[in-house]
């Protein structure tokens, strides 16, 4: 069956001279407080297209609804998304949170874009949400389901496109605002027109923050007496029982200090305009960051003569414990960045050029002994170049092709550092290149009827890729290149019911190719060998949609969308059968199981997405929308106790409600926000709630009010966790917290 539907469907394809759909088809969905199908959209067909004419799920985010949302980092904004979950974890000191979507549970199943470059970085696909200043972006297209058919890998579960601003003449602006632990945010810009052709844009943002208490220290029991001297816990004070995320009983034992962050941006662009009709822009984008931990000896909660305390314990239940003064120090890190986009834009002859770079070159964590100066230092430098070329033509008035040519290269280099002497403790290099060719046909048979096809050929190849995981280069292993291809079909039909309504079902296929680091950055530690997997292959996803939209009068939209997801060669971890190894890490000598990343698994998702914005009346408007997903584990080589299990990282239920408040020089949100629970074991084992590396289920309300005192002053207070909810998503998350903010426009 499947065979006869996929020859089909390329058929169609064939016949209709396309190939390349749209990545996704749903329904389109409109700017979150505009009551209209008639805004503009990009990124579902690659062409500019009104969102009544996509059939596919697209949510639209202008610069407008950003500013009501007095939100930080783009990440905030997808949360209030219709069909995304959105991690919310240390607040601004968490720099790359997780956005995931269509029940995939990897950052590296979907595309992010920045004025057409991927902003998923070459080595693990991680995407860096706060590396674009906020007060930069113009629009944000979000769309969902399946793209590979346009946009090649990592295009599972959708695409999301940040598309920047252009210069605007006489454009100054300045805003600080100070909040909840010593946070400091400070943003400025300046754009102008140089001439009739060439104008410009420099925008600057800052963000700083003392942190709070976030990461604990958990020590288990040991029933095995240790050596040394042992005191009994009647003799000490601030042992805390707990339990970990699977109910067994441990104690928590201190933290790692406050999680302080420090971050810079600097977003640049410049326009030139030829003609009217013909445009070049170049956008340059630099981001620097650096996080760590305050470390001192009252983290250790442990005292002893009202002295912090390390050494053994021994507790009335006759088992052990062991304080060791380096369980207290957090593992600090940062990250050096450059992205660079310059794109072509010919509208009288349809053509488009994009040329970009994501540079990354530092991207680095360490660890250190306060107490004999040990540690190591990792630094993982990458860069993604990637360039297209893409021709539209009108072939009747019943049929727009588009046709077009990608080539990515993506690098990798991790180094691995002995902070005690400099020397290298272990390094790996990888690389690729893909070509990727894509074909799209949209198809009006009259008023009511459209189809949208496509099809892509992706060529993926894998080239001088090594890995030492000793100092001694002799040990060396390289490995051989190998090369892959793949053809990512879609198909869309669209049933325009009347000028208010859309019915729409799609089909397609798409994947994601295994990234740098889970081929070629293996890793050695006190707790873990993992040996890199050069033979990974990608991960892939035969996707069915149906999606409805409907739009009541001038003030209510509805939106309804169903899709089924067949998921393979999931990669999971294999921690049995691959036999022991002896190796040393910073002068200590271990031997441990060896682990390894496999395509071990298959998944199937079934989710259902709504939408609802509505405006009360000239001041008031609400939004609501809510996904279910339930993704199910249906086999895994490496673990079979996770078949039949849900899958990790993706919660069943994801709710949010808004209430938005507009009269003269008053604006007001009311935002609440419902995830249920997700589990980080693949036999779902934790079930335990409320403890440290839990993921728990929540209900938090976000408030922010802003005043505009005049035409180019404004201040705002925003509040997020209005009620102080205690919630864990591995790490604790932040309480109530508030921010206030003065902004003028010079």
């Amino acid at each position: 069956m499947e065979k006869r539907i996929s020859k089909a469907l390329l058929m169609t394809a064939l016949i209709t001279n396309s190939l390349l759909v749209s990545s996704v088809t749903a329904f389109a969905e409109e700017s979150l407080n505009e009551y209209s199908l008639d805004t503009m959209v990009v990124t579902a067909t690659r062409t500019e297209k009104v969102l009544s004419e996509i059939p596919a799920s697209v949510s639209v985010v202008t610069d407008k609804d950003i500013e009501k949302m007095h939100v930080n980092t783009i990440n905030e904004v997808l949360s209030r998304v219709p069909g995304i979950y959105s991690s919310r974890l240390k607040g601004i000191a968490n720099s790359s949170p997780t956005i995931l979507m269509r029940g995939l549970n990897n950052q590296a199943q979907n595309l992010v874009l920045v004025d057409g470059q991927p902003l998923n970085d070459a080595s693990s696909a991680v995407v860096g949400w706060s590396d674009i200043p906020v007060d930069s972006v113009a629009r944000i297209e979000v769309v969902k389901g399946t793209a590979s058919a346009l946009y090649g890998s990592q295009a599972m579960g959708g695409v999301v496109n940040i598309i920047t601003k252009n210069p605007s003449k006489g454009e100054r602006k300045v805003s600080v605002g100070y909040g909840s632990n010593a946070t400091w945010i400070k943003r400025a810009s300046i754009g102008d027109k140089i001439n009739d052709k060439l104008s410009f844009r420099i925008a600057y943002e800052g963000r700083e923050t003392h942190g709070f208490v976030n990461k604990f220290v958990n020590t288990d029991p040991k029933s095995k007496k240790p050596s040394g001297t042992i005191i009994d816990e009647n003799s000490i004070s601030g042992l805390i029982k707990t339990e970990t995320n699977t109910g067994k009983s441990t104690y928590r034992t201190g933290t790692v200090g406050r999680n302080h962050f420090d971050e810079d941006n600097i977003h640049s662009k410049f326009v030139y305009n030829f003609t009217d009709s013909k445009e070049l822009s170049f956008s340059f984008t630099h981001h620097k960051d650096e996080y760590g931990y305050d470390y001192t000896a009252f983290n250790n909660y442990i005292r002893y003569n009202n002295q912090p305390y390390k050494g053994n314990i021994e507790l009335e239940n006759g088992q052990y414990l062991t304080i060791d003064d380096s369980k207290y120090t957090g593992t600090p890190g940062g990250k050096t960045q450059n992205i660079y986009a310059l794109n072509y834009n010919d509208k009288d002859n349809d053509i488009k050029i994009s040329l970009g770079l994501l540079d990354t070159k530092h991207n680095w964590s360490g660890w250190i002994s306060p107490v004999n100066g040990k540690g190591t230092k990792s630094d993982t430098p990458n860069k993604r170049w990637n360039f297209n070329i893409q021709k539209s033509v009108d072939l009747t008035n019943k049929d727009e092709m588009v046709f077009g040519l990608q080539y990515t290269k993506d690098s990798m280099h991790k180094t691995e550092h002995n902070l005690v002497n400099g020397e290298l403790n272990k390094q790996s290099k990888g690389n690729t290149r893909s070509y990727g060719l894509y074909i799209q046909n949209d198809h009006k048979f009259d008023n009511k009827w459209s189809i949208l096809s496509g099809i892509r050929y992706d060529n993926w190849k894998v080239y001088d890729s090594w890995m030492q995981l000793d100092k001694d280069k002799s040990k060396t292993i390289y490995y051989p290149a190998r090369s892959d291809s793949s053809f990512s079909p879609k198909i869309a039909l669209q049933y325009k019911i009347d000028d208010e309504s859309n019915l729409f079902t799609s089909w397609g296929k798409a994947f994601a190719a295994p990234t740098l680091q889970k081929m070629f950055s293996g890793s050695a530690s006190s707790a873990s060998y993992t040996e890199a997997n050069p033979n990974l292959n990608p991960q892939t996803v035969k996707t069915v949609e149906i999606g409805y939209k409907k739009k009541f009068g001038e003030s209510t939209i509805l939106g309804v969308t169903y899709y089924h997801n067949d998921i393979n060669d999931l990669l999971y971890t294999r921690k049995t059968g691959l036999g022991k190894i002896t190796y040393t890490v910073n002068g200590s000598t271990y031997t441990k199981d060896k682990q390894r990343v496999e395509n071990a698994g298959t998944a199937t998702t079934n989710g259902i997405e709504l939408d609802l914005n509505h405006k009360i009346n000239d001041r008031w408007s609400m939004f609501a929308n809510y996904m279910y997903q339930q993704s199910k584990i249906d086999k895994c080589s490496t673990n079979g106790a996770a078949e039949g299990k849900i899958m990790t990282y993706v919660p069943k239920h994801v709710f949010n409600l808004g209430v938005d408040y507009s009269a003269g020089k008053w604006n007001s949100e009311l935002v609440g926000a419902y995830q249920s629970k997700m589990y980080a074991q693949d036999n779902n084992s934790d079930t335990a709630k409320g403890v440290y590396t839990a993921y728990d289920p929540y209900f938090v309300v976000d408030f922010n009010l802003t005043y505009s005192m005049d035409k180019n002053s404004s201040i705002s207070f925003a509040v997020n966790n209005l009620f102080d909810k205690e919630y864990y998503s591995y790490n604790l998350c932040e309480g109530r917290n508030y921010m206030l903010t003065v902004g003028y426009n010079f």
